[in-house]
């Protein structure tokens, strides 16, 4: 296994988990513009996400602002294997496929625990939410 495809696995479970909602719509993760490049870069200022993961994430300015160099291979990677729907560039945001379930079973096959990867989703949540200019909000774990 690549560590893109670990990094797909890793973010698309963590979004997933902490946004659980029995019930209601799947979860969406954006992908506008450049705000996920953006928050992914300030979530690893944070320290979250684990070692590997920040150690294959580059970050560059480019044409349209900051860019992971990574981050449209993670997209791509995590709608092939299924975990999110097919990436459009006139969307906002990708819908979740993955179930609660299944993203668990990911999480520990990469020996992340869930409380851990519920709050680097959460700070990469706090981080989309600033950027886009609203104000935080702190998630009970």
């Amino acid at each position: 296994m690549s560590h893109i495809d670990e990094a797909a696995q890793l973010l698309m479970a963590a979004w997933m988990l902490s946004e659980e909602n029995e019930g209601g719509p799947k979860p969406r993760i954006p992908t506008e513009g450049n705000i996920l490049d953006r928050a992914l870069q300030v979530s690893i200022r944070e320290g979250a996400f684990p070692e590997w993961f920040r150690g294959i994430l580059h970050f560059t300015d480019g044409s349209t602002g900051l860019e992971c160099l990574e981050l449209q291979e993670i997209l791509k990677v995590a709608q092939k294997r299924r975990l999110t729907t097919a990436p459009n560039p006139s969307y906002h945001a990708t819908e979740l496929r993955i179930s609660a379930r299944v993203a668990r079973w990911r999480l520990k096959r990469l020996n992340v625990s869930e409380e851990d990867a519920k709050g680097w989703a959460n700070i990469l949540r706090n981080a989309i939410i600033q950027i886009k200019g609203g104000t935080p909000t702190l998630v009970d774990e």
